[in-house]
């Protein structure tokens, strides 16, 4: 049996085809295009058409690849851009005309998915799961299956660049101590982390995170010519690391900053608010660093998918 689950977000659109022996899941498929569905949303709350337009043009192809793997079932979510969007309903009736059926899914259960996903592969008892998306960021700590905290924070890589990025200091780069964008937004960060989340640490959780930014930082780290998963998952980031790329990316301008080994190109824009992020949350919450996971959303709703089947 083979399974798939389509991730519309604010900036990605993703795709896992696994298949199903007993009781084990085997991924045969994954695709990630940064599509950046939320460009712009932040100032009318409006999908744009060239971002819609983009979106769709990958789901076409996710729909070729779900007949190819001749998928039985599958499930199809969006997330913060959609649930925020204006005009949503324009973009679903173009999304459902493709063939899809798909679902808008509410933050508590896209932060409740992740977390299921990433406590079935780290068996750890005390689970933190972060998941920086481009338009809402879920955080989640629970002792095994009992959820203790969980919040879906409304700010994300993609609002947190056109809030707060200064496109000028971007193309030119200027040192850490002269970037004021990123020192307001790291106090930006502080003051809402504190309000959002009212703990005061987090260490007894064991803390994982999913997303293009914690995965492209261990890229950079290892200085990845080419994405592998296995040298990924797994792999711990460290408070200094979030400081180092911090400092690092601040001096080296936009169009530079795409040649970086293990960076994608599309993500080089939004990579340092991503880090901003990482850096404030770890310095606030004593953690020393955090484990970059490949059980993101994705496979979240692969569970979801399969606890609905079995129900029927």
């Amino acid at each position: 049996m083979k399974l798939a689950s389509i991730d519309i977000g604010t900036n990605s659109t993703r795709l896992l085809i696994v298949e199903k022996e007993k009781d084990k899941l085997k991924p045969i498929l994954k695709k990630n295009y940064v599509t950046r569905l939320g460009e712009g949303l932040i100032k009318e709350n409006i999908l744009s058409e060239n971002a819609i337009e983009r979106t769709l043009k990958v789901l076409k192809e996710f729909k070729e690849d779900l007949k190819k793997y001749n998928v039985d079932k599958y499930i199809c979510a969006c997330t913060e851009a959609v649930r925020r969007a204006k005009n949503k309903d324009e973009f679903l009736k173009k999304v459902e005309n493709l063939g899809f059926k798909i679902e808008i899914l509410p933050d508590y259960m896209e932060a409740k998915l992740i977390y299921i996903a990433n406590l079935k592969e780290f068996k750890k008892d005390k689970l933190l799961t972060i998941d920086l998306g481009g338009g809402s960021t879920e955080v989640v700590c629970g002792y095994k299956e009992n959820i203790e905290f969980l919040k879906s924070l409304k700010i994300g890589i993609v609002t947190l660049y056109e809030k707060f990025i200064d496109k000028e200091l971007e193309k030119k780069g200027a040192p850490y101590e002269k970037r004021e964008d990123i020192k307001n937004l790291e106090n930006f960060l502080r003051d809402f982390l504190k309000k959002e989340i009212p703990l005061k640490s987090l260490k007894e959780y064991f803390p994982i995170s999913v997303g293009g930014t914690i995965t492209s930082i261990v890229t950079m780290k290892k200085k990845l010519t080419e994405y592998k998963e296995e040298l990924v998952h797994g792999e711990k980031v460290y408070l200094k690391d979030f400081k180092y790329f911090c400092k690092i990316l601040c001096e080296i301008p936009l169009e530079k900053r795409k040649n970086i080994l293990g960076l994608h190109p599309k993500r080089a824009d939004v990579i340092l608010p991503g880090i901003c992020f990482y850096k404030v949350f770890c310095e606030l919450f004593n953690l020393d660093f955090i484990v970059a996971s490949e059980k993101s959303l994705l496979w979240g709703l692969i569970f979801y998918l399969l606890e609905r089947e079995n129900k029927n």
